[in-house]
Parts: C-alpha cells; sequence; structure tokens
C-alpha cells in the first residue's frame, strides 16, 4: 500500500515537473478574467471555508475581455490562491483580490496576511524543487511564471515576513 502511495506521488510530481518545463501553447478565447477568477474561487471554497479564510474582493466594475487560455489562467490563479490559504493563521487568515485596468494593461494582485516569505526563500522561489512546505513539489510558481509569460503577461511577488505576501499578475 506504502509503495503505491509513493508511486502516486511521484507520478503526480513527474506529472507537474513536465507542465513546467515543457510550454504548452495557450488555446485562447476572449473570456472575462473576472469569471476564471470566480471558477477559481469556487473550487478552492471547501478549502478556504474549511480553514475559515476571508476572502475579500476589490474588483473593479469591468475588466475588457482577454484572450487567453482558460484552464491554464485558471491553474495559475488556483495555485496562487492556494499558496496564500496555506501560508495564512487560520484564526484571522484573510486573502484580498484586486483587480484593476488601464488603457495597456490589466492587473490583478492576490494578497494574504500570511506568514510572508524570507528573502532567502524569495530568491528560489522560480527555482524548480525548492519549497518550504512538506507536501510541496516547488513547481508551483515556476508553472504560474511560465503561464503568465506564455500570454505576454509577468507577475510580480512582494513580501514581508509576518506581515503576508502580494503576487500581482500583469
Amino acid at each position: 500500500k506504502t509503495s503505491r502511495t509513493e508511486i502516486g506521488r511521484l507520478d503526480a510530481i513527474l506529472k507537474q515537473f513536465l507542465q513546467a518545463m515543457r510550454p504548452t501553447k495557450p488555446e485562447r478565447q476572449t473570456v472575462d478574467l473576472h469569471q476564471l477568477l470566480e471558477e477559481s474561487l469556487i473550487a478552492l471554497s471547501p478549502e478556504l471555508e474549511t480553514r475559515n479564510i476571508r476572502v475579500e474582493l476589490d474588483l473593479v466594475e469591468k475588466l475588457p475581455d482577454l484572450d487567453l487560455d482558460p484552464s491554464q489562467i485558471k491553474q495559475a490563479l488556483y495555485n496562487i490562491i492556494r499558496n496564500a490559504y496555506q501560508a495564512v493563521d487560520q484564526a484571522n487568515g484573510e486573502i484580498s483580490i484586486k483587480s484593476a485596468a488601464t488603457d495597456y494593461e490589466v492587473k490583478l494582485s492576490i494578497s494574504d496576511n500570511g506568514s510572508g516569505i524570507s528573502p532567502e526563500v524569495m530568491g528560489a522561489m522560480f527555482e524548480p524543487f525548492k519549497t518550504t512546505k512538506s507536501e510541496g513539489t516547488g513547481l508551483g510558481m515556476l508553472i504560474v511564471r511560465r503561464i503568465l509569460r506564455e500570454h505576454g503577461g509577468e507577475l510580480e511577488v512582494e513580501s514581508e515576513e509576518d506581515i503576508g505576501t502580494t503576487v500581482t499578475l500583469y
């Protein structure tokens, strides 16, 4: 039984690694980023509710429709939100999500009031297999960055230990 479990775990890590390393061409559609965010939050709602984490939304009325691969963008949002809820204290955990748009870019920021990221860990954030989690593979943020770059976007991570982290997608 243990070996079967370990084989399953290694298989999952290998699939994630291949997904992180092998660029897949986005299958683009015209989509509403707020809708993808909502679908991601619905998928994660059981974990968020179990952990008693409040999600505050500060979204602009209407974002322009974007030419994106919905499943890839949802994967990126899922990875970031999952990191956020794993970093927060269950007693007062909060994730806030803001959107904004200008004439030339759309911005989505996901902030948490969690443990924050040390400068050492921040420096290794996009290195494969570097993780601070016992169950982590160290591929989540690498996948997020690859997805964003394949869409012509970028991400920025700001963090302060014991204060929290903000990941902004452009």
